[in-house]
């Protein structure tokens, strides 16, 4: 998969480097919310979001994202230390982990996004 990972710690951003290229996928990585934006356009498979970006809060950015047709079905996997507030709109995001988190569960999440990309559109068999 293509991952864009949005991340302002490098060392974490070194991580998702290191740790997902090996498993075959491409990782780019934002450090704020301006690069985020622009990278998305290269159509990424999955977004991997810091919360707490130094330019707009990632619940900004999740709320961008959704409002352009060219990124809104990106599915998006919420990666922060940052507690979740209840009127966030977790339309399209597609997991939530808390930071610190394992390395097992990032990839069976992980996981679950390839299988759910990978699904073949519902189509209405009258049509057909």
């Amino acid at each position: 998969m293509r991952i864009l990972a949005v991340e302002d710690d490098h060392t974490i951003q070194d991580f998702y480097r290191e740790f997902l290229t090996p498993l075959g996928h491409e990782v780019l990585v934002a450090k704020n919310g301006r690069e985020a934006i622009a990278l998305a356009g290269a159509a990424p498979d999955v977004i991997i979001l810091d919360l707490g970006l130094p330019d707009v809060h990632g619940y900004e950015l999740v709320r961008s994202l959704h409002a352009d047709p060219k990124t809104r079905d990106i599915p998006i996997v919420i990666v922060s230390g940052f507690p979740l507030v209840g009127a966030m709109d977790l339309a399209g995001v597609f997991g939530v982990l808390r930071k610190p988190y394992d390395i097992p569960l990032l990839e069976r999440t992980l996981e679950g996004v390839a299988d759910a990309v990978r699904q073949p559109p519902l189509h209405n068999s009258a049509t057909n």
